[in-house]
């Protein structure tokens, strides 16, 4: 009975003295965000687009049906992003752990004990060699009071850095999804490089033939012919280096995907790519929408709250301990002999001299809470400037692309004009080399300036915080190609470039 009125007693202080110690303050600064200036438009941007933004997934950017099926498989099975999910679930078992130094510990204990001349595993001093048996069990809680709010700080502590972890897993899946989407066009631009290789062979074997023909009429030299087939190898050269790529290429697609090493199914040919027009929005928006910067804020705000852990430890400590239970001097604690022993009491710990360790932790925690809130203003500023990076980088990339299918045409007009040149003898065969060498050049360059377009959009819509979601909804997957099949190339893009006229035909 003197257990159980101990225990009474002890979870009637508890019931008492939590209502008190949820209302007192807890000491330490409380969280406030960071000024951070922002602009009123990023650079680059119409002042009229500068305007609240929708949220957009990333299925209503990337529309090629294939693109949407690896990005969809990659968000499950990718291992950054598993990763990502396993770090989650430690920070959330930590806060469980936190949480914990709420409540009263309880403990059982139980033991019998048989002694020659000692009781209870102790010595005892007698005149007579005495054997003597005891048992006792009992029933042991202590619980640390939070009255300056230690535990309250480092609670909050811990939940944000369980936030944190999962802005980060957020993180990933923004990054997973830029890079994957990057990756697949990068893989379109080099199929199409592939195919711009195979047709200026076409082309410069035209050019080979039709010398040939001369040099047997007695019109070309040996010159003519040997530049000729200089310029048909050395375009033939990057062809299995083009095809070594596309291997290469789809490998690192099946690693972000999750999946062993093989041939990737593509979609639309990379010129047929119809991407959505993503506007930029407010820059103030950009604090909310970006899961970097959501994680940095959370890093800082576990960061104030450790300072308040570290400025309870400065101050004395309060602690209740009950103890209720029964000891027999027999082996048995509970049997008919059993006294009952109860007791409750409290501590007060202060910490009196250490060395300035207490006072040295909480500079610690106060440095590295500064260090956390130039951290978050950084990722804010890095944040801002990858917007405006890929707002400028738009409309010259459209410049230079229409200034480049200008070359790639007026090219194509001067191979064909060269050529029939050459077939009357007012142009020397050095011409046409020259003019397909260049068309074959100004042909990749323009594939580049293609595939900027497409990585300007892929990296605006992931500076912009775009890329996860909580609960995606997978589309079907497309039929997977059989083991060992090889992808059909995709149709050449560019302007046909017929090869030159055989003299005679």
């Amino acid at each position: 009975m003197r257990a159980l009125r101990s225990g009474f007693i002890l979870a009637g202080a508890a019931a008492v003295v939590l209502p008190l110690l949820a209302g007192c303050r807890a000491v330490g600064p409380d969280y406030r965000r960071p000024e951070v200036p922002a602009a009123e438009q990023f650079r680059g941007q119409p002042p009229a687009a500068a305007t609240q933004a929708p949220e957009l997934a990333w299925r209503d950017v990337y529309r090629d049906p294939e693109l949407q099926a690896l990005i969809a498989e990659a968000l499950v099975n990718n291992y950054d992003v598993r990763i990502a999910i396993s770090r989650v679930e430690q920070a959330r078992a930590v806060v469980a752990q936190a949480r914990a130094g709420f409540f009263p510990t309880l403990n059982g204990e139980y033991g019998g004990y048989r002694g020659y001349n000692a009781q209870q595993g102790s010595p005892v001093i007698s005149s007579k060699n005495v054997t003597t048996n005891s048992a006792i069990g009992a029933l042991n809680a202590a619980w640390v009071l939070d009255v300056w709010g230690g535990i309250r700080r480092q609670n909050e502590a811990d939940f944000a850095l369980y936030l944190a972890s999962n802005e980060g897993r957020r993180d990933v899946m923004v990054i997973l999804v830029g890079e994957l989407a990057q990756a697949y066009f990068e893989l379109l631009a080099m199929d199409r490089d592939l195919a711009i290789a195979k047709q200026m062979t076409v082309s410069f074997r035209g050019s080979l033939k039709m010398f040939e023909e001369q040099l047997r009429g007695g019109v070309a030299s040996t010159l003519d012919t040997s530049r000729a087939s200089a310029a048909l190898t050395q375009v033939q050269a990057d062809i299995p280096q083009f095809t070594r790529q596309i291997a290469l290429q789809e490998n690192l697609i099946c690693l972000l995907v999750g999946r062993n090493p093989g041939p990737v199914t593509r979609g639309q040919p990379m010129l047929e790519q119809k991407l959505t027009e993503i506007p930029a929005g407010l820059p103030s928006s950009l604090l909310e929408r970006r899961p970097d910067i959501r994680q940095a804020e959370q890093k800082l705000r576990a960061a104030n709250a450790q300072i308040g852990v570290a400025t309870a430890n400065l101050l004395p400590q309060f602690s209740l301990t009950g103890l209720g239970g029964s000891v027999n001097q027999k082996l048995s604690a509970f049997g008919g002999d059993a006294t009952g022993v109860a007791s409750i009491g409290g501590m007060v710990t202060a910490p009196l001299f250490n060395g300035g360790l207490l006072w040295a932790q909480r500079k610690q925690t106060i440095a590295a809470r500064n260090e956390a809130r130039l951290q978050y203003q950084q990722k804010v500023l890095i944040a801002f400037k990858e917007v405006a990076d890929a707002l400028v980088a738009k409309d010259t990339y459209m410049e230079q692309r229409a200034f480049q299918e200008q070359t790639v045409k007026s090219l194509e007009k001067a191979v064909d004009v060269s050529t029939k040149r050459y077939l009357v003898e007012k142009a020397s065969y050095f011409e046409i080399i020259e003019s397909q060498q260049q068309l074959y050049s100004a042909a990749l360059s323009l594939t580049q300036t293609q595939l900027a377009q497409l990585t300007q959009v892929v990296q605006l819509y992931g500076a912009l915080g775009g890329g996860w979601e909580d609960n995606p909804v997978l589309p079907p997957a497309p039929a997977a190609p059989a083991p060992g099949a090889a992808t059909p190339a995709p149709a050449l893009d560019i302007l046909p470039i017929p090869p030159p006229p055989v003299s005679g035909k």
